[in-house]
């Protein structure tokens, strides 16, 4: 029979006020962290730390003894604080907060091995200030690619992203085992590689750049195209905004702007974004704009990009009008069937082939001519291209309505579809490659690892290695340097717009002189001007860019001359195509000059004055305005480029490092399992 004094006692029997509990939680905490501590001692002695402070003198069997006493001291811990009622504290944060935080004093660390900070313990001399400045930069790659793989949410992301390959794609199966295996056996060095070629299945583009002047008949091509009507036809596009249109699961379109976040709207409303009656002048900051709908065709890689029209972008024949095309393949240049071939198409054209693309011209609105004028149309056309450009470019006559519509329809099956599977039996196969040579590099990684005795190197090979692994350190202090080093774009144009119109007017008094100005005719000097002093500005980041891709380069092909690659697993470093292009045209697009009143006309510098003044009351304020989002869009795009640059040269330096370094020994996998992955890759695809 119970007594009172059997029953269980409550916090209130026992005494223990809220201190006194939270010392017993505290207690407890510090005493795991203590046992925490024991483990992590038991594992450093069989740990590869060059740092090691402890000799590995128990025996599998005292360890495993010692773990099931520390599970029993922690058992014993969570049943006393149930027993007496005490909930049990909740964790801190998540474990991936943690590391990442603990990465960020690792990082801090490294800047106090910065030769400036060193000079605190003594004078450094340049030969040590240089040691400092090539070693630093390698840990921090090395930080700065696990702080990457955290941030991402590690392997889980590729896995999934292989669940949903493997339904379109042979190469998934083999992508999943190599996952399988770097991953099991600690192959970090080949993780960078499997991102990016998982990115390649995923996004298998062929880029379509449609250009031509304003009412040249794109909006209407690309509707017959994609067999739809998308792009709103009969409105004045906006300069300056490119429809980049690709596959997706539903039809919708994505509205990017130069300082708001990104709208998703429906297709019916894309008018209100890209056209000058919805948007006039731009005044809604559109920089982009992506339509994606679900058609065989897009969903397979093909994306078309309308670019705006040639009369705002080829103001001054400039690259810049290939800036909307970061990935284009092939440029699809239209004219005006009432019209003919004129110098900003042919610049057009020419510009393509220098990116490494190639052109077609077509002969839009061919429904106006008869068969004999198409004729002579293609001939003339052609005839400029070869004679201006030197180039043997296609030229085809096409139209989108009514029976003549037929023209438009020859034109796809017989010159555009068979570029688009050229194209994906090359992306099939270029895929194929990369997965092969992955393949064979953890293949090769494993053999290394099954290799007990260790291989003689001579005095010639260290040579060669150390000058491999002095490249990629020089490499990543390069980056290091150019992350703090490059042009800040917008800094110091504060000053640019009152030059650029101090110019502009300058241009128009002297063109006066030669010849009546007509009034559009302002406008156009003012936005070429404007294009011009740009382009100067940004020309400094550009060649610093290029002279970073450039250095970046060099430094990997050292390193794999050394490794006498045969076949690269990751592309080359990608180029700095994309920049932003300013929107100029918008900031005069409603300006004009009057006739100058007489006192104005009897000297130019009189004149000159005069049209500055117009300047200054109606088009200096947006120009101003202009040239700042400029500048925001080009940091954005500089972050972007050279935290891509950065990544790029990071996969490929780990492979080389990892064959380069003789790896440790990896804790949890034996040599029965590497010898059985090594067996199944060999045996893949036989």
């Amino acid at each position: 029979m119970s007594t009172e004094n059997d029953a269980p006692a409550s916090e209130d029997q026992i005494g223990f006020n809220e201190n006194h509990r939270r010392h017993l939680t505290v207690s407890f905490r510090h005493m795991d962290q203590i046992l925490t501590e024991s483990e992590t001692i038991m594992a450093s002695g069989d740990s590869p730390s060059p740092f090691g402070r402890y000799v590995p003198d128990m025996t599998p069997v005292q360890r495993r003894v010692t773990h099931d006493h520390i599970s029993r001291i922690r058992e014993t811990m969570r049943h006393i604080l149930g027993e007496l009622n005490i909930p049990l504290p909740s964790p801190d944060c998540g474990v991936m907060w943690a590391l990442r935080s603990q990465l960020i004093a690792i990082s801090i660390s490294l800047e106090g091995l910065s030769p400036r900070q060193m000079r605190g313990f003594g004078t450094i001399p340049d030969a040590a200030a240089a040691a400092l400045n090539r070693i630093r930069p390698e840990l921090q790659a090395q930080v700065g690619r696990l702080e990457n793989y955290l941030s991402q949410a590690g392997g889980g992301d590729l896995q999934e992203r292989l669940r949903r390959l493997e339904r379109t794609s042979h190469e998934a199966g083999l992508l999943r085992e190599i996952d399988r295996i770097i991953t099991g056996h600690g192959l970090i060095e080949f993780r960078g590689a499997m991102g990016m070629l998982l990115d390649r299945m995923e996004n298998p583009s062929f880029e379509i750049g449609v250009f031509g002047r304003v009412s040249s008949g794109k909006s209407s091509l690309l509707n017959h195209l994609l067999g739809r009507d998308v792009l709103p036809i009969g409105v004045t596009p906006v300069t300056a905004v490119p429809i980049r249109i690709g596959g997706g699961e539903q039809s919708s379109a994505v509205v990017e702007f130069a300082e708001d976040k990104s709208l998703t709207i429906e297709l019916e409303k894309l008018s209100e974004f890209c056209s000058e009656q919805g948007n006039p002048g731009n005044a809604k900051h559109v920089t982009r704009i992506r339509v994606q709908l679900p058609i065989p065709l897009l969903q397979q890689g093909v994306t078309f990009v309308d670019t705006p029209g040639l009369g705002s972008l080829a103001l001054s024949g400039a690259e810049e009008t290939l800036a909307y095309l970061p990935r284009c393949d092939l440029g699809i240049v239209l004219v005006d069937g009432s019209s003919t071939i004129t110098s900003e198409d042919l610049n057009v054209v020419e510009m393509l082939y220098r990116a490494g693309a190639t052109a077609m011209v077509l002969i839009s609105k061919a429904d106006v001519l008869s068969p004999s004028e198409r004729e002579l149309a293609i001939a003339y056309a052609r005839g400029q291209i070869h004679h201006q450009v030197r180039l043997d470019t296609p030229v085809f006559a096409v139209s989108v309505r009514g029976g003549e519509a037929v023209l438009g329809d020859d034109w796809m099956q017989q010159s555009l579809e068979p570029i688009l599977t050229r194209h994906r039996d090359e992306a099939s196969s270029a895929l194929k490659r990369k997965a092969g040579a992955l393949r064979e590099s953890v293949m090769e990684a494993l053999r290394q690892r099954l290799q007990r005795q260790p291989r003689t190197i001579t005095q010639d090979m260290r040579a060669e290695r150390e000058n491999a692994l002095r490249a990629l350190r020089e490499g990543e202090s390069v980056i290091e340097s150019a992350q703090r080093g490059l042009p800040d774009p917008g800094s110091g144009w504060t000053q640019l717009p009152a030059l650029i119109l101090d110019a502009a007017a300058q241009a128009i008094v002297a063109t006066r002189a030669r010849r009546v100005l007509p009034q559009n005719d302002a406008v156009t000097i003012v936005t070429t001007t404007a294009m011009t002093y740009a382009n100067k500005a940004t020309t400094p980041l550009r060649e610093q860019l290029d002279q970073l891709h450039t250095r970046l380069s060099r430094c990997l092909q050292t390193a794999e001359r050394t490794l006498d690659q045969s076949a690269s697993v990751l592309e080359a470093l990608p180029g700095s195509a994309g920049m932003p292009v300013p929107d100029f045209a918008a900031a005069a697009r409603n300006f004009v000059l009057s006739e100058p009143p007489l006192l104005a006309r009897w000297s130019g510098k009189l004149l000159r004055l005069w049209i500055r003044g117009k300047f200054r009351d109606h088009i200096e304020p947006e120009l101003g305005s202009a040239l700042t989002r400029y500048g925001q869009q080009m940091r954005a795009w500089t972050r972007q480029y050279v935290d891509e640059l950065r990544r790029n040269f990071w996969s490929r330096a780990e492979l080389c490092r990892a064959r380069l370094i003789v790896p440790s020994e990896t804790v949890g996998t034996n040599d029965v399992e590497r010898e059985n992955d090594l067996r199944l890759l060999e045996r893949w695809g036989l």
